[in-house]
C-alpha cells in the first residue's frame, strides 16, 4: 500500500497542509482530484490551505487506497517558529546588517544613506 504523510507548514505567510509522498502517477491523480489541492514548485509538493482543509473528507476519499499518516497535524505547532517567516521590525525603523553598520560608521555616513 502507498504511503502519504500530511504535514503542517507555511507558504507565503499562510498556514498550509503539505502532502508528502513518493512519485506515483496514481497517487498524484488521487491528490489532484481533492478539493483545494495545489502544487507548489517552491516546496516541490502538493498542498492544501489549512483553513479550507477537511481531514475527515480527505481521509474518507483515500481510505483503502493509501496509508494516511496525519499524526503531525495533531501536534501543537505553535511551539516552533516556521522557518520561512521573518519577524518584522516596527515601522519607521531601519534594520541594517552589522557589517554594513560598521562600514557606515567608518565612513561617517548617515544610516539613511
Amino acid at each position: 500500500m502507498k504511503n502519504l504523510r500530511l504535514i503542517p507548514d507555511i507558504l507565503r505567510h499562510e498556514p498550509i497542509v503539505k502532502a508528502i509522498f513518493t512519485y506515483d502517477r496514481e497517487l498524484i491523480a488521487l491528490v489532484k482530484s481533492q478539493k483545494g489541492a495545489r502544487w507548489s514548485q517552491t516546496l516541490q509538493s502538493w498542498y492544501f490551505s489549512k483553513k479550507d482543509f477537511q481531514l475527515n473528507s480527505f481521509y474518507q476519499s483515500l481510505q483503502g487506497k493509501v496509508y494516511l499518516d496525519y499524526s503531525k497535524l495533531n501536534e501543537n505547532t505553535s511551539s516552533h517558529t516556521p522557518k520561512n517567516i521573518i519577524s518584522k521590525a516596527p515601522k519607521n525603523t531601519v534594520v541594517l546588517p552589522k557589517a554594513y553598520k560598521e562600514q557606515l560608521i567608518l565612513k561617517r555616513y548617515s544610516q539613511n544613506t
